[in-house]
């Protein structure tokens, strides 16, 4: 950490000391997905004072807020007791806020009767001290909850979760045992666990995350083609019928559409119209009978560059589709 210490940020509203900073923080989608990469690692501290901006001065006098994410002792089954020590993680954290008031009134109406869902769950704490407490089979990364309310978090798009969720996806089983590898854990079997339950969480991250939006990704204009990837279909995650598209011309001046052409393809490449207008548009469905979601639209903006094109923006549907 470089710069000028400026303190923590916070997870809504803007710096008022930093010129640069316009853009509300409860809508930024690095901050929105953060909640995504928390739940994968059981961050359940990931709240404004475990942040810090820096100051860092550049030539001619000028310079920019530097953003950084500091103190993770609380993840990866680690935690803190009442004294502030380390200590395993709390059974609550990750499916309660520190105070939430319906389960605590429900257990008060029940008399104590109703026992909440995350109290049964079992860990291997303290067969594997070194762990604490992180596991996979009862862990929903769309429940998950930090250990406060977060303006963030609780503005989270799917569109934004897909995002986080693509990169979580891009650690294999081996990245992720050579980096758990490197916390040099005393016992093999721990080490083995923690790397096991960490690809387990990953794969519930994804394959979630991957079925509420259509998973088209890595757009490219190639020899007058766009190609395209399913990311859903890549992970094994349902199997694709044909992917319907429909081409428009697009004003960027007034946003309005022309209807160019449609139909329905089976490969991920989509010959691209002729067309004399700089800006196209392609509405791109994923026909899957295992994958109703997958319905949502994906529109795709191509701009003349030469005598080709070039992909400029990506509008995702996010809203839930029809039956």
């Amino acid at each position: 950490m470089s710069g000028d210490l400026l303190g923590p940020f916070r997870f809504y509203g803007t710096r008022p000391d930093d010129p640069n900073d316009i853009f509300p923080h409860e809508h930024r989608r690095e901050l929105r997905g953060y909640r995504v990469f928390c739940a994968w690692l059981h961050h359940d501290d990931s709240r404004a004072i475990n942040t810090m901006d820096t100051f860092r001065e550049s030539e001619g006098g000028r310079g920019h807020v530097q953003h950084y994410l500091i103190d993770f002792g609380s993840a990866l089954g680690s935690g803190s007791d009442v004294r502030r020590n380390i200590a395993p993680q709390d059974p609550r954290a990750g499916n309660e806020y520190l105070f939430e008031i319906p389960p605590m009134l429900k257990t008060a109406y029940t008399f104590g009767f109703w026992m909440r869902p995350w109290m049964k769950v079992r860990y291997v704490y303290p067969q594997f001290a070194e762990i604490g407490r992180i596991e996979s089979d009862f862990f929903r990364p769309e429940a998950w909850k930090p250990e406060y309310p977060n303006a963030a978090f609780n503005r989270m798009l799917l569109d934004d979760a897909f995002w986080a969720a693509k990169i979580v996806a891009r650690f294999s089983d081996e990245a992720i045992r050579a980096i758990v590898h490197q916390g040099d854990y005393l016992d093999p079997q721990a080490e083995r666990f923690l790397a096991d339950t960490l690809i387990a969480r990953r794969d519930k991250v994804v394959a979630h995350y991957f079925m509420q939006v259509n998973p088209l990704h890595a757009f490219r204009v190639a020899a007058s083609n766009l190609e395209f990837r399913n990311l859903g279909q890549e992970h094994g995650l349902a199997s694709v019928d044909a992917y319907q598209y429909e081409w428009f011309v697009f004003d960027n001046d007034t946003s309005s559409l022309t209807a160019l052409a449609d139909g329905e393809i089976s490969q991920v490449r989509l010959p691209i119209p002729a067309s004399g207008r700089a800006y196209l548009m392609v509405r791109l469905r994923t026909r899957s009978a295992g994958a109703p979601e997958w319905r949502k639209a994906v529109d795709v903006y191509l701009r003349r560059d030469g005598e080709g094109r070039l992909v400029v923006g990506i509008e995702r549907q996010i809203e839930d589709v029809n039956p």
